[in-house]
């Protein structure tokens, strides 16, 4: 019973390439990667998705992931381009800068599949998106969640993503946005 058990978790939760930098762990369901920010605990790991060729990518636990910006690449970033879907747990509040970006495969969050529904939508806790559009797959119009928390307009980045139709503004909670925004129209309420 134990052999097969052991073979069952097995053929779920696929092990990818241990990073060699200073977060733990080896990407894998049972052993995830530690990427918390300070005062977090928020692990990540990778599942292999049924096609056996690409990943998705889950973000678990409270608080804030790390940064991964600059030389401090995500300890995904050998398959960041096999990334097709990321799942955010309710509990995670920001996904740290360079966390997504780059995951020229990345069409789905949290099992919106933004080619087929044709909008863009973050969980509504996240307080920082990481620059989740930067050069992803990501593609349709982008719509801001009811009770949206983002903090800080700096971290929507849309660099390298032509995929953006329009921005539906209703739910942003800021009073600016960035410059290279300029090119959707934005009105924030009174």
């Amino acid at each position: 019973l134990l052999a097969v058990m052991l073979v069952a978790a097995l053929g779920t939760v696929t092990a990818v390439a241990a990073w060699n930098g200073d977060v733990s762990g080896d990407g894998t369901q049972i052993n995830p990667w530690n990427v918390s920010a300070d005062g977090s605990s928020v692990k990540a790991y990778l599942t292999q998705n049924a096609d056996g060729n690409t990943y998705t990518l889950y973000f678990e636990g409270t608080g804030d992931t790390k940064d991964f910006s600059g030389d401090n690449t995500p300890p995904w970033n050998d398959q960041k381009t096999s990334i097709t879907a990321v799942w955010i747990e309710d509990t995670v509040t920001s996904i740290g800068s360079g966390a997504l970006s780059g995951a020229t495969s990345l069409t789905t969050i949290n099992g919106n599949n933004t080619k087929e529904t044709g909008y863009i939508i973050f969980p509504a806790q996240l307080k920082n998106w990481g620059t989740a559009l930067n050069k992803t797959s990501l593609s349709g119009q982008l719509r801001f969640p009811e009770g949206c928390q983002l903090a800080d307009p700096s971290y929507l980045n849309i660099y390298g993503n032509d995929n953006i139709t329009s921005v539906d503004w209703a739910n942003y909670p800021l009073d600016s946005i960035m410059g290279h925004w300029t090119q959707y129209a934005f009105e924030p309420d009174p």
